[in-house]
């Protein structure tokens, strides 16, 4: 695929987006909002889903149809 997938280890993204979970990581780090988010070439978030725990994740073919509708 041509696109980019973005890790964001030191969660500059992720406090940007507001998917910060504060202290909700093991020694009370901040950890991310379980989220799968598409961003536009402009930086314009186009479609979201944000989950209950870190193992619910949303169907392939939606995240696809969302990278698609760009």
């Amino acid at each position: 695929m041509n696109y980019r997938f973005l890790a964001d280890r030191d969660l500059a993204v992720t406090r940007r987006l507001g998917l910060v979970h504060a202290g909700g990581g093991s020694d009370g780090k901040d950890v991310p909002v379980p989220a799968t988010v598409v961003i536009d070439r402009a930086g314009v978030v186009r479609w979201s889903k944000l989950a209950d725990n870190v193992q619910s994740r949303p169907d392939p073919k939606d995240v696809l149809g969302a990278v698609r509708a760009l």
